[in-house]
């Protein structure tokens, strides 16, 4: 007589759908470590900001473009015409404001492999402040020029912002103020060769050329002074 071996299907479906799932839970965090060990690009994306927000024409903002950590991009910045930008493919860069109104900046980042991002930062640009008509007065001496004193002062009571003493021997010595003076005290140092030596006050300054921050001065007042003595011998 033949033995017979009774099968429980039930029990070998419920223990084969049991291993098909601890091996298919395996598999996936497996997977799942192969995945997160390498972490995806970041995200093309930029942000302008600039500061100063409120400015003065003739005056600087600086401009920087914040990025995603870790993310390698060109950068090009762009802006109006009443503005100078200084290094427009920097990442920081800086502009100097060359007319009154609303100036937006943008910036536009590239990852050179398909990626770009661009983003605008507005600055609002007031005009200059109009000083007075400029005006000098009790010019003076400070010192006398001999052998005892190689090097002497220029003194003067003036109003305006940009003052400048020239003289003889290609003499130059300016003094300029972000804002307009009124009856100040300026003085010229080291004046060290007699003869006659000029005061002009600018009345207004004008951004010029391609060099940001560089100044061509309007209309002004001329004063002359007069420096006795003796100049020193030359070493």
């Amino acid at each position: 007589m033949k033995n017979f071996v009774k099968t429980d299907y039930a029990a070998c479906c419920k223990y084969m759908l049991l291993l098909a799932t601890i091996l298919l839970a395996g598999s996936t965090k497996a997977a799942a470590r192969k995945l997160t060990s390498f972490p995806a690009d970041p995200v093309v994306s930029v942000t302008a900001v600039a500061s100063p927000l409120v400015v003065t024409v003739g005056q600087i903002v600086n401009l920087s473009a914040e990025t995603p950590d870790g993310l390698e991009v060109d950068y090009l910045w762009t802006g109006p015409s009443g503005a100078l930008i200084d290094e427009p493919t920097f990442g920081g860069t800086f502009a100097t404001m060359t007319s009154p109104g609303i100036q937006t900046f943008t910036v536009t980042v590239d990852d050179l492999q398909g990626g770009t991002a661009t983003s605008t930062v507005s600055v609002t640009v007031l005009a200059p402040e109009l000083c007075p008509s400029p005006t000098a007065s009790n010019l003076q001496v400070v010192g006398t020029l001999g052998r005892d004193k190689c090097s002497i002062q220029l003194s003067a009571l003036v109003s305006g912002r940009h003052f400048e003493f020239t003289g003889p021997n290609g003499y130059v010595y300016s003094v300029i103020y972000r804002s307009c003076q009124e009856n100040i005290t300026i003085f010229a140092e080291n004046v060290k060769e007699p003869g006659t030596y000029t005061l002009k006050i600018y009345q207004e300054e004008v951004v010029s050329g391609p060099i940001p921050g560089r100044r061509a001065a309007g209309d002004g007042q001329y004063y002359t002074i007069d420096v006795g003595g003796a100049a020193c011998p030359n070493p």
